[in-house]
């Protein structure tokens, strides 16, 4: 339906990983001080291409299985070796 239960439902579906990819994003950013995707508020067309499209989804998809688990997304953020390697 054309309503706000309309586009919550259309905005959590499965089968669009937008919104998934768009938080799990955010939190990269705020982890490693850039995003995956760097143009953080644009997702657009205008935005820029994710520098690892495979993982980017690989995260989108199991937040999604998780039920939109934040402290399992971040648990499984700090404890990757990505995270654990020196800024240099």
């Amino acid at each position: 339906p054309r309503n706000r239960l309309g586009l919550a439902r259309w905005l959590f579906d499965p089968a669009n990983p937008l919104t998934a990819r768009v938080a799990v994003n955010r939190f990269w950013a705020r982890l490693f001080g850039r995003g995956i995707v760097e143009t953080e508020e644009d997702f657009g067309v205008q935005g820029s291409l994710p520098t690892h499209p495979e993982l980017l989804d690989l995260l989108a998809l199991d937040f999604q299985a998780s039920g939109w688990d934040v402290k399992e997304l971040l648990r499984r953020l700090v404890t990757s070796a990505t995270y654990r390697r020196a800024s240099e």
